[in-house]
C-alpha cells in the first residue's frame, strides 16, 4: 500500500508541476500578446490627402514631407478635380481602392461629407480647437450639429484698400466716401473714386450680409433662415442707389481690374478679396507700385446700416473611411496648427488661427475682419444659394424692384428648404 501511495504522490506532484508551468506559460504569452502595439500585424500608416486648389499644393507637400520627417508616417498629397468634388471622394472611399484619408474642403460641404460618412467628429477640440487659439467664426465653420467635425485650416473674406495720397483714413461709412466724392477736385492719373467687382457676390454681399441669417451661428439650422427683412430691404435699396454715383459694369469688370487699377494709381477706393494684397506686397516689393495704401474692414452703408463681409472658411477633414483614423487626425491637427504658421509665407493664405504673430503687414487688420465676417452655410438644400443672391444682386442693380427680387429668392428658398 505505501509503495502505491508513494507513486500516487508523485503522480500528483508531476501535475502540479506541470499545472504551474502551463499557467506561467500562459501568463507570459498574455503579458507578451498586451504589450504588443495596436497595429500590430497591420500595414504601416501611409496616408493620401486629396485637395482641389492648386494654390494649395506646394504647402501640403512641403508639410507631407516635414510630418514624415517627424512621425516617420508617408502622406501623399493628390490635387484633384474640384467638381462633384465630395461625390469623387465617396465614390472612391466605398470602392476596393479606396478614397482619401483626408481632404481638404470649403465648410460648405460639411453637412453633405457628415451624413455620408465622409467627416470625422474632431479629436483635438476640447484641447486646441477653442477660443484660445481660433475665432469663433471658425469654429463655428467646422461645427455641425453641435460636433466640431472637420479642422479650421485657413480664410478668405474681403477688405478696403484706399490710397494713403488722397485719404489719410479709411472712411467709416460709403456715405463718408459719397461726402469725399462731392468734394473731390481730380488727382493725377484717377479714374474712379470707389470700385469694387459688382458682377461678383463675394465682393457684394458686405451689402447685405448683416441682415442676412442662413441658418444660424454654425449654418446648420434650417428654421433659422431670414433673407428677405427691413433691414436687408434698406440696404439693397442703397446698393442700386450707387449706380448713379459709380458707374460700374458688371458685364465688365472683374476682380483682377479692380486690382490693377489701384495698383496703377487710378483708384482711391477699392473693395478687394484679402488675396489679392498680396499681389499688392509683390508688385511694391518690385517696383511696379509706388501707391501707399492701407487696409481696412469694409465701410458701413451709414451711420444706421452696418455692414458685414462674407468669409470663407477653407477646413481639412478626416474622411470616416479611412483605415488609419488616428494618423489621419493628427495629421489634420499638423496641417491646420503645428505647421499653420507657414500658410502665409508658403502660399499666402491666411491661417484660421488667431493666435499666430506673422509680423507682416495688414495681417492683423485681416484677422480683426475675418473675426466679425458672415460665414456660409452648410445646408445642403442652399448649396445654390450663392448663384441666386448673384442674379439677385445683378437684377436689383440694374434696377429691378428691391422687395420684389428680395421675395422671390425668398420664396425659392423656402421652397428648396422643404
Amino acid at each position: 500500500m505505501g509503495k502505491f501511495w508513494k507513486k500516487g504522490v508523485s503522480a500528483l506532484v508531476v501535475i502540479l508541476v506541470l499545472t504551474e508551468l502551463l499557467l506561467f506559460s500562459y501568463h507570459i504569452q498574455e503579458t507578451e500578446e498586451e504589450s504588443q502595439p495596436e497595429n500590430e500585424g497591420k500595414e504601416a500608416a501611409q496616408l493620401t490627402l486629396w485637395y482641389s486648389d492648386e494654390n494649395m499644393g506646394y504647402y501640403f507637400t512641403e508639410a507631407a514631407k516635414a510630418y514624415e520627417q517627424d512621425t516617420g508616417i508617408k502622406v501623399t498629397a493628390r490635387q484633384v478635380s474640384g467638381v462633384d468634388y465630395i461625390e469623387q471622394i465617396n465614390k472612391a472611399s466605398i470602392s476596393e481602392t479606396g478614397g482619401p484619408d483626408l481632404y481638404m474642403s470649403g465648410s460648405d460641404i460639411l453637412e453633405k461629407a457628415h451624413l455620408a460618412g465622409l467627416a470625422s467628429e474632431n479629436q483635438f477640440a476640447s484641447q486646441l480647437y477653442n477660443s484660445e487659439h481660433y475665432p469663433q467664426i471658425a469654429l463655428d465653420a467646422v461645427t455641425y450639429k453641435g460636433v466640431q467635425v472637420a479642422y479650421p485650416l485657413s480664410f478668405e473674406t474681403s477688405c478696403l484698400l484706399y490710397n494713403k495720397a488722397y485719404a489719410a483714413e479709411a472712411p467709416a461709412t460709403i456715405d463718408d466716401i459719397l461726402t469725399f466724392s462731392d468734394t473731390f477736385e481730380g488727382g493725377e492719373g484717377i479714374e474712379n473714386i470707389f470700385v469694387w467687382n459688382v458682377s461678383d457676390i463675394f465682393s457684394d454681399y458686405f451689402f447685405a450680409g448683416n441682415y442676412i441669417n442662413l441658418g444660424g451661428p454654425c449654418g446648420d439650422d434650417k428654421v433659422q433662415i431670414d433673407i428677405n427683412n427691413e433691414q436687408v430691404q434698406q440696404a439693397m435699396a442703397y446698393y442700386q442707389s450707387l449706380k448713379e454715383f459709380f458707374a460700374l459694369d458688371p458685364e465688365t469688370i472683374s476682380d483682377e481690374d479692380v486690382i490693377q487699377d489701384f495698383m496703377d494709381g487710378k483708384t482711391i477706393y477699392a473693395i478687394v478679396r484679402a488675396d489679392d494684397l498680396n499681389k499688392m506686397e509683390a508688385a511694391a516689393s518690385v517696383g511696379l507700385t509706388t501707391v501707399d495704401y492701407g487696409v481696412a474692414r469694409v465701410p458701413d452703408l451709414t451711420e444706421s446700416l452696418q455692414t458685414k463681409p462674407l468669409a470663407v472658411t477653407s477646413v481639412v477633414v478626416v474622411n470616416g473611411y479611412t483605415p488609419y483614423p488616428k494618423e489621419a487626425a493628427d495629421f489634420a491637427k499638423y496641417l491646420t496648427y503645428d505647421y499653420a504658421v507657414n500658410l502665409y509665407s508658403m502660399v499666402n493664405r491666411m491661417s484660421a488661427r488667431s493666435d499666430l504673430n506673422l509680423d507682416k503687414p495688414h495681417v492683423d487688420t485681416l484677422k480683426e475682419i475675418y473675426q466679425t465676417a458672415a460665414g456660409v452655410p452648410k445646408i445642403m438644400e442652399l448649396s445654390n444659394y450663392w448663384i441666386q443672391m448673384e442674379v439677385t444682386f445683378a437684377n436689383i442693380w440694374q434696377g429691378a424692384d428691391v422687395p420684389g427680387e428680395l421675395q422671390k429668392v425668398s420664396d425659392l428658398i423656402t421652397k428648396q428648404l422643404k
